[in-house]
Formats: C-alpha cells, structure tokens, sequence
C-alpha cells in the first residue's frame, strides 16, 4: 500500500511558517528563495498593473425604440473591490451582436468609482440583441481580445414584438456546446482524475443532459448534469484508448475528452471548510521523486506557498483563515518551477 506523506507550510508576506511536517519530510532554509519567488512574481506583476474591474447594470433588459437606456458602471480596484480613482474617463458602446458594430458610443465621467448614465434608442436600430460594452484606461489592454464589462440587452420595435419575446417558451437547442475541465487542468494516463464538464446550448443558456463515455466505441460509464447544465466524472485513462462522449437525445454528435498526457501530474482537492483546504498531488509510481510547490493566491497576493517531495502521492492542508471571501488561484509547481496543473477555489463563503 502506498504511504501518504502530510504537510502543511504557510508563506505570508514571504516569511516561512512550518505548520506540520510529518516525519518523512524535511526542509532546509535554501528552499526559501523558491517562496519568495513564487510570490514576488505574482505580486510585482499585480503591482504593476493595476487593474480595474467595471460591473454594469441597466434598468431593465428589453426596450423599445425612443426609449431611454439607464445604466449605472462601477468601477472597483481589482484586489479590494473598494471604488477606484485610477481611471477618469469611463468608455461606453452599445454594439449589435449579428454584425458585431458599434452603433453608438460616448465617454462618461467616472466620479470617485461610480458612473450614472443613458443612452436614447433611435430609430434607425434594428430589432435584435445588442451588447452594452464598458471599459477604462485600467481595465483594457491592447493585449485583451474582448470587454469583460457587458450587459446584454434586447432592443425592439414595439411593445407587440416585446410581447412575443416575453411569451416565448425554451425549446431544446440541437446545436450544443460541451466542454470538459479535467480538475488540475490536464488527464495524466494511469491517474484517475475528475472530469468535469458543462452543457450550452447556440444561445448560450445552460443545458440538463445525461450521456455515455466512450472507449474505444465500447460504452465505460454513465454519467448526467447535477446543476444548470453542469457534472463531473471520474476517469482512470488509458493513452492507447480512444474516447468520446455521446449526449442523449443527441446521439448524431459525438464530443472528444481532453487530450491525455505521458507525463505531469494532477491536482485534485479533497476536501474544503473553514480552516483548512485539503489537496491530492499524484503523478506516475516510478519516475522518481521531486520537489514541488503548491502557490495559492487571492486578488492578485500570493497567501501561501506549501513545499513538499513528490513520489507519487502527496497531500497537503492549505490553512484559509487569512485568505479573503472569494475564488482563490491553486497552481502546483514542480522543481524546475514550471506551472503543471492549476484550479480555482472558492474560498470561506461563510464570511460577509
């Protein structure tokens, strides 16, 4: 039986705690410029770029031309989500989804975070859904392919025609997209590992699905959706085999896993609460034992980083009392510092 080696060291401000080392386990102080690393990395990075977040909200979702848009931005600093005063100028568009133009656009003043505004609807607009756009000098980069401050929104012709709207009952979609997410980011051949994965149909409206794997044609395991279109199932993969998923009620499609690595290894949680979350690092036996890093950051600042060897299983207990309300970044490093698997983590919902 394989033995299980526990250990738990927390980083804050890159100063080195050791919580628990079980007896297998020792570390020497040149292990401590790799945390400081880890970290500075992470938190020069953020240092430099100052991000804003922006959240729109309109007051309602379906207008009719001559109508007034009313809308409210906010615009928060990206780690403390508190009002930012980076930006001045907070640019708006209103872009039609079928052409992908922009129709109408202005700049607004941003006061100490917060932006009140309207745009009329004229005319000349089509009916059809459109896209309220928003973004400042410290939330866009040239780098980034798309807003991430959106709001759709329906624009009609008349009340007759938001009606309809109104009135329309859902009606399953044939065109899906299915996407899985092996949990630490990739399917390592001869490790088992969860698979999760989500279901959407052309309008992007999440779809309830039950469904067969595949290997090599030879139906392996069932497996269904357990909320808004999303599940998960466990997979021990083989690199010689061929799989793939069929949905059922739409057996004419057939959807590929994940591609399987040789090597790498995966990342699985085991277990959440308030104090402590709980990881499983597991590569291949016999392919020799080495240093890892397990960093988990938060907004941008790097909380803990836990050192260990790997052989083949490790576990290690993050502690999460420091950690803020919200999704944390989880990413295991191996000796050469090189990221290998990475998930998110919502942690201590329990806060206000």
């Amino acid at each position: 039986m394989l033995s299980r080696h526990y250990v738990s060291i927390l980083l804050f401000r890159f100063s080195l705690l050791i919580l628990s080392v079980f007896p297998s386990l020792f570390y020497s102080q040149t292990h401590l410029p790799v945390a400081d690393i880890l970290a500075e990395n992470i938190q020069s990075l953020t240092k430099e770029s100052e991000l804003d977040n922006i959240y729109l909200q309109t007051s309602k979702d379906i207008y009719e031309n001559q109508e007034d848009v009313w809308f409210k931005a906010y615009v928060l600093d990206a780690q403390s989500f508190v009002p930012s005063n980076r930006s001045k100028i907070l640019f708006i568009q209103l872009i039609e989804d079928k052409s992908d133009k922009v129709v109408w656009k202005e700049k607004h003043e941003i006061d100490k975070g917060f932006v009140d505004g309207h745009l009329y609807i004229n005319d000349s607009l089509k009916s059809g859904s459109y896209t309220l756009a928003a973004y400042s000098s410290k939330s866009f980069y040239k780098s980034s392919k798309s807003f991430n401050a959106i709001h759709k929104l329906q624009i009609l012709k008349n009340s007759n025609e938001i009606r309809k709207v109104e009135n329309v009952t859902s009606e399953k979609d044939s065109i899906l997209s299915f996407v899985t997410f092996p949990e630490g980011g990739n399917l390592i051949s001869g490790i088992e590992n969860k698979v999760a994965f989500k279901v959407l149909d052309s309008k992007g409206l999440p779809v309830d699905v039950s469904g067969k794997l595949f290997a090599n044609n030879v139906p392996i395991l069932d497996f269904k959706s357990m909320h808004a279109g999303m599940g998960s199932f466990m997979l021990k993969p083989n690199l010689n085999d061929i799989y793939h998923i069929e949905l059922a009620h739409y057996k004419n499609k057939k959807y590929p896993l994940s591609q399987i690595q040789t090597k790498g290894a995966i990342l699985q949680l085991l277990s959440i609460d308030a104090d402590f979350a709980t990881f499983k690092i597991e590569k291949k036996l016999h392919t020799g034992k080495e240093n890892i890093y397990l960093r988990v950051q938060s907004k941008g600042i790097v909380y803990s980083v836990a050192m260990g060897t790997l052989d083949q299983i490790l576990t290690v207990q993050i502690p999460l009392k420091d950690i803020p309300q919200g999704i944390a970044e989880v990413t295991l490093f191996n000796s050469n510092i090189e990221p290998i698997a990475e998930r998110l983590v919502y942690i201590n919902p329990q806060k206000n």
